[in-house]
């Protein structure tokens, strides 16, 4: 396991606030606190992690399970400021940045793929691409022609993105 474990945590420092008693640090790498990664965008972090993992270990072996589940396009909104660029003229801010974050985890998804392909997995691989909900339009999210969002019963709640 590497990754945190509340919801919500920023992006750069790994601090987590579920309230004002409740404030830590929340980056882990298995058992330990992973301290040191302090200003790496997570969703760069965590994939460079996947792809270590998969230079490291040997295909012809042992099988693998491999899952890497981005924070992104959660709240808080902190895109890396050179993906907002793209999207520069989009009037919406939140739109903007969520927008730029969908784009880093584009281009997560291309990496691990790459790295499938380069280290000998892809022509095994079972790759599972799944959302755990519907967006929230207050944060830039857009479920169109759904109704409903995130933490709702409707279609824009309950659906989400997924391909195998």
């Amino acid at each position: 396991f590497f990754g945190s474990l509340t919801g919500s945590v920023d992006y750069y420092s790994y601090g987590s606030c579920d309230g004002p008693a409740l404030c830590g640090y929340d980056l882990h790498d298995n058992e330990s606190v992973a301290w040191g990664h302090e200003g790496k965008y997570s969703t760069m972090l965590f994939t460079q992690r996947a792809r270590k993992i998969l230079e490291s270990h040997n295909p012809t072996k042992r099988p693998l399970f491999l899952l890497l589940s981005l924070q992104a396009v959660h709240t808080p909104l902190q895109p890396p400021k050179s993906y907002i660029y793209p999207y520069r003229d989009m009037t919406n801010v939140a739109r903007r940045k969520f927008a730029a974050m969908v784009s880093t985890v584009d281009e997560a998804v291309r990496n691990v793929t790459y790295a499938l392909r380069k280290y000998g997995y892809y022509k095994n691989s079972v790759i599972i691409y799944s959302t755990d909900n519907g967006a929230q339009p207050f944060t830039g999210g857009s479920n169109w022609p759904l109704r409903g969002r995130k933490g709702t019963y409707w279609e824009g709640g309950v659906r989400g993105v997924a391909f195998v």
